[in-house]
């Protein structure tokens, strides 16, 4: 008898999807066989038992290590766009692959030039290679920032974790496509 005489009281219910946040990024520059994967590993399992796997807040970008493609390296930061720091992986299993790793680290540090956060990394794996360690430090002068790293030291995964963390809280200021010059 008179207008909206309906007994259905169908509301339309609004669709909540979760709100999906792009996970910053650590990119991860290395020479070929530098300990890099051991590294990613290492921290990737150290934040699963944090806070779970699926809820780690940033991905590591392992960028090629051919020496053809180390040309486009600096393209890897305009790829993602919520990158946060990056890692270079030196090689200190010789004296040779030492002058290589320093030759490129410094390329490296021309071509970010400051634009994002580096930090050299020499992953070690006996005494002869931390011996050769301080021979590169001794290469890059006495105020170069070089790091150490053993996936067999708990000490250095908590260290690294909590830089990471640090980055991760640290502003960042909206930087679109940043542009370097090759």
């Amino acid at each position: 008898m008179g207008c909206n005489t309906s007994t259905s009281s169908s509301i339309p219910t609004e669709i909540r999807r979760p709100i999906i946040e792009k996970k910053s990024t650590c990119l991860v520059y290395a020479m070929p066989d530098s300990g890099q994967k051991k590294f990613i590993l290492s921290i990737n399992k150290c934040f699963e038992v944090l806070s779970g796997k699926n809820h780690i807040p940033f991905e590591f970008a392992e960028v090629s290590t051919n020496r053809e493609d180390r040309w486009m390296w600096i393209d890897e930061i305009n790829n993602h766009k919520k990158v946060i720091m990056a890692f270079f992986f030196v090689n200190i299993t010789s004296e040779s692959q030492i002058l290589v790793s320093v030759k490129t680290l410094n390329w490296l540090k021309a071509q970010i030039d400051g634009k994002i956060p580096l930090y050299p990394v020499a992953y070690y794996r006996n005494q002869e290679e931390l011996a050769n360690f301080t021979k590169m430090k001794d290469l890059l002068g006495q105020n170069a920032e070089i790091s150490t790293f053993s996936d067999e030291n708990p000490s250095d995964i908590r260290v690294y974790s909590e830089h990471i963390t640090s980055c991760l809280v640290r502003p960042m200021v909206p930087n679109p496509r940043i542009q370097f010059t090759s």
